[in-house]
């Protein structure tokens, strides 16, 4: 097993695992089969299927587990799921929006990227405040929606002048050295829009 701090998003997303954290050692006191997988409000997650006991699974049976990534989990990879699990997998993964699954694909966000939370990104906002002055902050943005050619995104914490909830929209560009730069929708507007 290796300490999850070791692996991309991408070589864990969407595969079954057996992992163990500090909780998992302390309620159970033996690994667990899971399937990782990334919430969009809570990042890494592993569903938890069933303890994994000397090479045998005892299937949870109304029980749901759900451990969020912490720098305690430890995993390698498990290669032979049943077919329940497969469908609990697939149930997961239909939830997802495609456009999402499309941008967690995209390399380019990946130095702006979250460890724990790769749906969310570190990115400059810029902003107009009431008295009419331009700011930027860099802030943490999760993204919410693709339609068309415009990604937006929500600020996910309260910036100096840019409050925490603000709708932002996405661009990737190239400028001041920046692959990718958000404007609030207040400045949006102040321009026209």
């Amino acid at each position: 097993m290796k300490p999850i701090s070791e692996y991309d998003f991408r070589e864990i997303v969407g595969k079954f695992v057996i992992i163990t954290n500090d909780f998992i050692k302390r309620k159970y006191n033996t690994p667990q089969i899971a399937y990782c997988y990334i919430d969009p409000e809570a990042g890494i997650s592993f569903r938890g299927l069933g303890l994994y006991k000397e090479g045998n699974i005892e299937i949870f049976d109304n029980e749901v587990v759900i451990s969020r990534y912490d720098e305690t989990i430890s995993l390698d990879f498990f290669n032979s799921p049943t077919y329940e699990m497969k469908n609990i997998a697939k149930d997961i993964d239909n939830n997802i929006p495609e456009w999402l699954i499309t941008l967690r694909n995209k390399t380019e966000f990946d130095k702006y990227r979250s460890k724990a939370f790769p749906d969310d990104v570190l990115i400059p906002v810029r902003h107009i405040t009431e008295d009419k002055r331009l700011v930027q902050e860099w802030l943490w943005v999760r993204k919410k929606k693709k339609k068309k050619d415009i990604l937006t995104g929500l600020t996910i914490e309260d910036g100096k002048d840019i409050p925490k909830g603000s709708l932002v929209i996405i661009k990737d560009i190239m400028m001041n050295g920046y692959d990718f730069m958000s404007i609030t929708y207040e400045l949006f507007e102040y321009y026209g829009g």
